[in-house]
């Protein structure tokens, strides 16, 4: 979304990112990808109308629909979703709320598991757009599969990254920073995304920008008083952009 801001200074952008609906956060990930093999299964497509905070939209992306003409990834936002199996079919579903908290004091990997809570707690967190058969629906029908899956996400990836290939585009992904900042769990969550997608991102021959070329101390971070490593200063998304500009006009 920060890089976006100067990219869009020369190129039209569709942009991806996290947002609320109804108090649910909507994540595009690999995960709400590959989502849409389930989607062409009727009783899927039932399962998912009955929950809450699901947009018509919810799983749409220029990556499903091929309209973009250069594709630019990162893989940042896999610690904020649970995951929830579908006892009917089997479905694998991601799902996160601003109302509850992001993870356990554990790291990011560890999620709470939402149908462990009541109806009441429901209320009690404070969201109001949520109905008591939604979420006896919810409880009911799913498990909890666990937060962060590297097998699942490796197999999101290669079904992702199958679909880029099939259509000719340009892909850059962006690494992520695993070195410079305070959040220790963070960062070492960002260590193992980037051990898993680079050496794929190489496999597919895609273009991949490492983050440490750009983020070198804590000057390069976010100066909000946090310094967690997440978020960078506003020069560190004009480098990015310019390096993402020059990928593009290389090909």
């Amino acid at each position: 979304m920060m890089t976006s801001n100067f990219l869009r200074t020369r190129l039209n952008t569709i942009e991806e990112f996290n947002y609320p609906y109804d108090e649910w956060e909507v994540v595009t990930t690999p995960r709400a990808i590959a989502l849409n093999k389930d989607l062409k299964n009727l009783q899927n497509r039932e399962i998912i109308s009955q929950l809450p905070g699901i947009p018509d939209n919810r799983f749409d992306s220029a990556i499903i629909s091929e309209e973009a003409d250069v594709y630019v990834l990162s893989f940042s936002q896999e610690s904020f979703h649970g995951l929830y199996r579908a006892h009917k079919t089997g479905m694998i579903m991601p799902l996160g709320t601003y109302h509850f908290p992001y993870y356990m004091p554990g790291g990011p990997k560890e999620k709470f598991d939402y149908t462990s809570f009541s109806y009441e707690d429901v209320l009690n967190s404070g969201m109001k757009n949520v109905s008591r058969e939604q979420w006896e629906f919810f409880k009911e029908e799913f498990e909890f599969f666990g937060g962060f899956n590297k097998d699942l996400f490796v197999q999101d990836l290669r079904y992702l990254f199958n679909r880029l290939m099939n259509i000719g585009k340009k892909v850059i992904v962006l690494g992520l920073n695993e070195r410079i900042g305070t959040d220790l769990p963070i960062l070492d969550f960002f260590s193992e995304i980037n051990s898993i997608v680079k050496p794929l991102v190489l496999q597919y021959g895609f273009c991949y920008i490492e983050m440490s070329d750009f983020v070198t101390s804590e000057a390069d971070l976010a100066q909000d008083g946090v310094l967690g490593g997440a978020h960078f200063n506003r020069s560190v998304y004009k480098a990015v952009a310019d390096r993402i500009f020059s990928e593009i006009e290389s090909n």
